[in-house]
């Protein structure tokens, strides 16, 4: 800002016989009306957990989360900018859309809270994004020069639980139960109407368990081990998770 200034007033100092610090007063006053638009010298992408930044700033092609990234990205991610100077006004656009007015630090996109703390942010979804940000002297005043950034966040990796343990001694293994997943308990002396949720209310016939069951899930069919059931299970693509499976399982004393 500095050297506009003085490249402003190099006219005045061949057409004025002032003296040098009259002409410096006259730039300081123009500095004090005018004070120059802070600038945005940093993106970071922050923990609003902890409050600490998550890798290194936010460069241009950087890929957030999954396998190659600097670091993991934890839940409700958000981005804070960082501005030289006096406190300004900073606007977050994402994606082409303006999401975020910030006016007082600290400014990030997803805004902040009591005591400073930065909320959680959930704009950083799997994908390619661009951010914008275009720092103002103040609301709708004067502006200075936005900086813009396109990144990728990575498709998280699944987690796969591990293997468990044998169940008993007699080499049989247990199989833990898909989260979210449905178990439909099938008995000989059964009712089609219960809702076959629980060994005490099961259905009786395949039929209406797998009416009940869903085809992805992790979902399961009971079946009471010694008793004989007709019918057919049918073309039933079960689905589960590596050492959570779906199918049909036995349970009862005998199992």
């Amino acid at each position: 800002m500095a050297a506009d200034i003085d490249a402003l007033f190099a006219p005045a100092y061949a057409a004025f016989p002032l003296s040098v610090a009259a002409l410096d007063a006259a730039k300081q006053d123009v500095l004090r009306r005018y004070p120059p638009v802070p600038a945005v010298t940093r993106l970071v992408v922050v923990d609003p957990t902890t409050g600490a930044a998550v890798g290194p700033p936010l460069a241009d092609g950087a890929v957030l989360g999954g396998a190659n990234a600097a670091a993991a990205l934890p839940p409700g991610a958000t981005i804070a900018a960082e501005v030289s100077g006096q406190p300004c006004t900073l606007v977050f656009e994402f994606d082409g859309v303006v999401v975020k007015q910030e006016t007082t630090p600290p400014y990030s996109v997803g805004g902040d809270g009591a005591g400073g703390r930065l909320n959680p942010w959930a704009g950083l979804t799997p994908g390619p994004h661009r951010l914008r940000v275009t720092p103002y002297h103040a609301p709708g005043g004067r502006v200075g020069n936005a900086v813009d950034v396109s990144f990728t966040v990575a498709v998280p990796s699944p987690t796969v639980p591990p293997l468990p343990p044998p169940a008993s001694s007699g080499g049989w293994t247990a199989f833990p139960l898909a989260d979210g997943a449905r178990q439909v308990f099938v008995r000989a002396d059964g009712d089609d109407g219960n809702a076959g949720d629980t060994p005490a209310r099961p259905v009786r016939s395949l039929a209406r368990a797998m009416a009940l069951v869903r085809p992805a899930g992790g979902d399961r069919v009971m079946l009471y081990a010694g008793h004989t059931f007709a019918g057919r299970i049918g073309n039933w693509r079960a689905s589960g998770l590596p050492g959570r499976p779906a199918g049909v399982f036995a349970y009862g004393d005998d199992a």
